[in-house]
């Protein structure tokens, strides 16, 4: 019988959203989405290939005040 400590609560990913929805609710096009999911300002997790954004990482997204596309680009340096 195995020993599990946590419920299944814990593991629970919770409400998943595409690039296009949350470009939707931030106002912004879905390309800069991808460009926060790229470089790690928004974080994301891939299923197969598609890219989904998890309710937590929206949230925390918008609570750090990320939400401008200055600010998010601003955040972390582009790449090569």
């Amino acid at each position: 019988m195995d020993d599990h400590t946590g419920s299944t609560a814990d593991l629970a990913i919770g409400r998943l959203y595409t690039t296009t929805e949350v470009a939707k609710a931030l106002r912004v096009s879905q390309r800069v989405v991808q460009v926060w999911s790229n470089r790690g300002v928004l974080r994301s997790i891939k299923v197969g290939r598609l890219t989904r954004i998890t309710q937590r990482d929206l949230d925390a997204f918008v609570d750090a005040g990320l939400t401008r596309p200055t600010a998010a680009a601003a955040a972390t340096p582009a790449g090569p």
